[in-house]
């Protein structure tokens, strides 16, 4: 059975935390298609599921000022991107607004004002924040002939393997589309094998996307038969330096769904498993 842990306990536990893009609450990860991505008016949005996104929001943010918690710039570049969607969907709902109000299709006595309007307002604006602090704890690998090396091999992999799977929270529950696969996955179990190896740090991994446990044990297991002896090699780190893979289920609590240092067989891709 997989172990559990609450949010604070890996925080305080945990000396490297890697953070990917989807926050650290499963329940509000899917905001932007739930509850604003159809919306016209300021007036459709449910103020209540919004003082959840704020609640959640803000505990990302302080996520991301505790020490021990850092980025990579593949994170970072969609968090920019998602902070440049939630604007333009703010200026499209502040014009309709204006418009209904010059059509007198909606009441103009409130002079535009709407809790949710400023609930959204909040949350955008806190999502400046979440990239601006986020920008300042990008990792930088000292050896780039190394992380290159690491990287190509995770996308490899990851290709050849199918790890790829679970594209509902990066990509299809947000209803916002990267022009391309920027390989962000791969970049952060990339950067946990780097520090493992070059740093002997071993990492955390915290994600709402399952597919991060798929591409880390479809590494270790591809590199275990690798002819050469580097792969042998780079499995010894992992088991030395484990990495895991903490996956957020209801609220902000997590389990384990993969680690270097014991087998999780079942997240394997040799059979095809949706985790989600």
């Amino acid at each position: 059975m997989l172990n559990e842990h609450s949010l604070q306990n890996i925080i305080e536990t945990e000396g490297f935390i890697l953070l990917d893009t989807g926050g650290v609450n499963r329940d509000t990860c899917s905001w932007y298609k739930d509850l604003v991505f159809g919306a016209k008016t300021f007036c459709q949005l449910d103020q209540d599921e919004l003082e959840k996104v704020k609640i959640s929001s803000h505990q990302f943010y302080d996520c991301i000022e505790m020490p021990n918690t850092h980025f990579v710039s593949g994170v970072v570049e969609e968090l920019r991107y998602f902070r440049e969607v939630i604007r333009r969907k703010l200026r499209d709902m502040n014009q309709t607004g204006k418009e209904m109000i010059k059509h007198k299709e909606i009441n103009p006595n409130n002079n535009g004002y709407y809790p949710t309007k400023e609930l959204l307002e909040g949350i955008a604006m806190k999502y400046c924040e979440i990239h601006r602090k986020a920008r300042r704890k990008i990792l930088k690998p000292e050896d780039k002939a190394l992380y290159d090396y690491i990287e190509r091999e995770v996308i490899d992999i990851a290709t050849k393997c199918w790890s790829k799977r679970d594209y509902s929270i990066r990509y299809e529950n947000r209803s916002i589309k990267l022009t391309q696969d920027n390989h962000t996955d791969e970049q952060i179990v990339a950067t946990a094998i780097y520090y493992s190896i070059h740093d002997n740090q071993g990492s955390a991994i915290l994600t709402v996307d399952s597919d991060l446990a798929r591409i880390l044990s479809d590494v270790k297991h591809q590199m275990q038969y690798y002819k050469s002896n580097i792969g042998q090699q780079i499995c010894e780190y992992l088991a030395k330096n484990p990495i895991k893979v903490y996956f957020l289920k209801k609220g902000s609590n997590c389990r384990i769904l993969s680690r270097t240092d014991r087998s999780f067989e079942k997240y394997k891709s040799s059979e095809p498993i949706l985790l989600i």
